[in-house]
C-alpha cells in the first residue's frame, strides 16, 4: 500500500505505447486471427441482416430516409414485419456475444503461458469466463447510463472504472457488481491517470479513423481540379478506395487488440501500486447509477414504443 508520496511515477506515455507494441508483437499471430475472426463474423452477419432487410442498407450506408410504401408492400402484414425484426435481433445478439468472446480471448492471449498453450485452450478458456464477463459489463453499461443520464459528464469520468472492472472480471475471480466495486478500490489515486491515458489514446484513435478517408479524397482531388479525364479520374477512385479498404482492413486487425494491451497494461499498475486512501468508498452512489440507468433506458423504450 502506498502513499501519495510514496508513489512510484508512471511510465510516460511513450514508453506505454512501446510495451503495448512489445506485447502484440510476441503474440501477433493470435491476436489477429481473433480480430479476423470478428471481422469475418461482422461481415457475415452484415449480409444476412441486409438480405433480410434490404432496406437498411439505404437507412444506415446511404443515410436515406426510406419511403413508407416500400415497407409496407416488403411485409404486407405486422408479422412479417415482427418475424424479420426478430431475426435480425437474433443475428446482433449471435454479432455481439462474439465480439464478448474475442475481447475476452484477447485479454487471455495477453498472458504467454495461456497464449502458448494453443488456440483451442484459449477457446476454451475464454467461453467458460465469458458469462461472467458478459454479466459484468452489462452491469457496468447501465452505470455508465446512469453517469449520461446526468448530463453526460459523469458517465465520460465512469471511463476508467469500466476499463478496470473488464480485466478483473476477466483475470480475478470475481464478477457483477463484486467487480466494479473492486475496480473502484484499485482507482483510488488513480482516476485522473487513467482517464486521460485511456481518452488520448481513444481520440488518436479516432483521429486514424478519419484521416483514412481524408487521405483516399486528396489522392485524387487534385487530379480532379488538374482537369484529367474522367477514366483516370475513375482509375484513380478506384485505387484510393481500394487502399482505403486494405488499409482499415489491416487496422481492423491490429487496433483492438493494441487498445485491449495498452489498457491492461494500466490494470496491471493500478492493481500492483494501490494508494492508501481513507476516504470511504460510495459503494451506493455506483449502485444507484446502475439503477438510473436502468430506469432511463427502460424510459427511452417507453417513449419510444408510445411514439411520445
Amino acid at each position: 500500500m502506498y502513499t501519495q508520496s510514496e508513489m512510484p511515477q508512471y511510465p510516460s506515455l511513450w514508453s506505454s505505447i512501446i510495451s503495448t507494441f512489445k506485447t502484440w508483437r510476441q503474440g501477433w499471430g493470435v491476436f489477429s486471427l481473433i480480430n479476423l475472426a470478428t471481422v469475418v463474423i461482422g461481415t457475415i452477419a452484415w449480409m444476412n441482416i441486409v438480405a433480410v432487410m434490404p432496406w437498411l442498407k439505404t437507412l444506415i450506408i446511404e443515410g436515406k430516409n426510406i419511403d413508407p410504401t416500400i415497407i409496407s408492400n416488403h411485409y404486407p402484414t405486422p408479422f412479417s414485419l415482427i418475424a424479420d425484426l426478430g431475426l435480425v435481433s437474433g443475428i446482433l445478439l449471435v454479432f455481439i456475444i462474439c465480439i464478448v468472446i474475442s475481447q475476452v480471448m484477447t485479454i487471455y492471449a495477453i498472458d504467454p503461458t495461456i497464449r502458448n498453450q494453443g488456440f483451442k485452450h484459449l477457446l476454451t478458456t475464454s467461453l467458460r469466463r465469458t458469462p461472467y464477463y458478459l454479466w459484468t459489463v452489462s452491469i457496468l453499461s447501465m452505470i455508465i447510463l446512469g453517469g449520461m443520464a446526468l448530463l453526460v459528464i459523469p458517465g465520460v469520468l465512469l471511463i476508467p472504472l469500466a476499463i478496470i472492472t473488464v480485466f478483473i472480471a476477466t483475470l480475478e475471480n470475481t464478477h457483477g457488481m463484486r467487480a466494479v466495486i473492486k475496480g473502484a478500490w484499485y482507482l483510488k489515486g488513480h482516476g485522473i491517470e487513467i482517464l486521460w491515458r485511456s481518452l488520448l489514446v481513444i481520440l488518436i484513435i479516432q483521429a486514424t479513423s478519419l484521416i483514412l478517408p481524408l487521405l483516399a479524397t486528396l489522392l485524387v482531388y487534385p487530379f480532379t481540379l488538374l482537369n484529367f479525364s474522367p477514366y483516370t479520374i475513375r482509375v484513380l477512385s478506384f485505387v484510393a478506395g481500394t487502399l482505403y479498404t486494405f488499409v482499415s482492413f489491416v487496422l481492423s486487425l491490429i487496433l483492438p487488440s493494441l487498445l485491449m494491451i495498452f489498457y491492461f497494461h494500466l490494470y496491471s499498475f493500478v492493481k500492483d501500486h494501490p494508494v492508501e486512501d481513507k476516504k470511504p468508498l460510495h459503494r451506493h452512489m455506483i449502485k444507484v447509477l446502475a439503477w438510473i440507468g436502468i430506469i432511463f433506458i427502460i424510459s427511452l423504450l417507453s417513449l419510444e414504443a408510445f411514439g411520445i
